[in-house]
Order: C-alpha cells, then sequence, then structure tokens
C-alpha cells in the first residue's frame, strides 16, 4: 500500500504543475497578445489536454485526502452511527460507478489503439496516450473505494462529524 500511496501522491503533485503550467501559460498568452507579440498559438489546445489530466491524475487523490466535494448538509444531521452507514453506502455507489468507467476506459484505449486514432489539430500524438489516464485514474480509484469501505467495515479511520463551514 505504501508504493500505492506514493503513487497516489505524485499524481496529486503532477495535477499542481499542470495548474501551474496552465496559470503560467494562459497568462503569458495573453501578456503576449496584449504587448501585440502575439499569442502562444498551441496554449488553447494544450489546457484542454491539461484539464483533462488535471480531472484524472487528481481525482484519485482528492479521494484519498477527502478534498473531493461533499454535500453533506443532510448527512451532518444523523448521528455517527448514521454517518457511516451513509458513508459506506456512498462509497458502494462511487465502486460501481468508477468500476464502470474502468472498463469503459479500457474499452476506449484499445479501441483507440487499434483505430490508430490520432488527436490532430496542433499538436498531434495518438489519442489512446492520453486516454490511458481514464482507465488508470479509475483503477485507483476502485483500490482507495476498497480501501474505504475496509477501513468503514473494520472501524479503522473512519471520519465522521460535522463539517467545517466556512
Amino acid at each position: 500500500m505504501r508504493l500505492y500511496d506514493r503513487l497516489l501522491d505524485v499524481f496529486g503533485i503532477l495535477t499542481g504543475v499542470i495548474a501551474a503550467f496552465l496559470a503560467i501559460g494562459i497568462t503569458l498568452s495573453i501578456i503576449g497578445r496584449l504587448l501585440g507579440i502575439g499569442d502562444i498559438d498551441w496554449m488553447i489546445e494544450a489546457s484542454e489536454y491539461s484539464l483533462f489530466c488535471i480531472t484524472f491524475l487528481g481525482a484519485p487523490w482528492a479521494l484519498r485526502e477527502g478534498v473531493h466535494i461533499r454535500v453533506d448538509i443532510a448527512t451532518n444531521l444523523l448521528s455517527e452511527r448514521w454517518q457511516r452507514r451513509v458513508e459506506v453506502l456512498s462509497d458502494v455507489f462511487g465502486l460501481v460507478a468508477v468500476g464502470v468507467l474502468l472498463i469503459w476506459g479500457a474499452k476506449v484505449v484499445i479501441a483507440s489503439h487499434a483505430a490508430h486514432s490520432m488527436f490532430s489539430k496542433l499538436l498531434i500524438f495518438p489519442e489512446w496516450t492520453l486516454l490511458i489516464l481514464i482507465p488508470i485514474s479509475a483503477a485507483l480509484m476502485v483500490v482507495e473505494l476498497c480501501r474505504r469501505l475496509y477501513r468503514a467495515a473494520t472501524g479503522h479511520g473512519v471520519k465522521t462529524g460535522k463539517a467545517e463551514v466556512f
């Protein structure tokens, strides 16, 4: 599990690096355009691919860290026992959803590779090299959701209680 956790750490770091690349790249492109130097013509396309990467690299890390979006206004009204039950139920639903995403993503990557599909705008590269993030991310989320269900079943490390409100 340590290797798995280090991999998620790397994914989290990569997500941050890509976000920084986007912020700097888009800013430089806008400044270039405003100064009449010209913009970075491939930056918009790179930002599209970057947002895709941020989503699929960051999701397993966010799930592990518990920093994903939660709407817990109703569950905060429940007892800790019922909060755990709702958490387990949501993890089971999540496991089914990412299981479907894993299978679908794997099929899409295989089909893209077999068809030799390419992204060909300004940047040209094989489609599957980007799409591979879908099943990889889904597989890592399956592992994380199984870990969460194990912790809930054994009572180890289950977080309940009231969320912070800002």
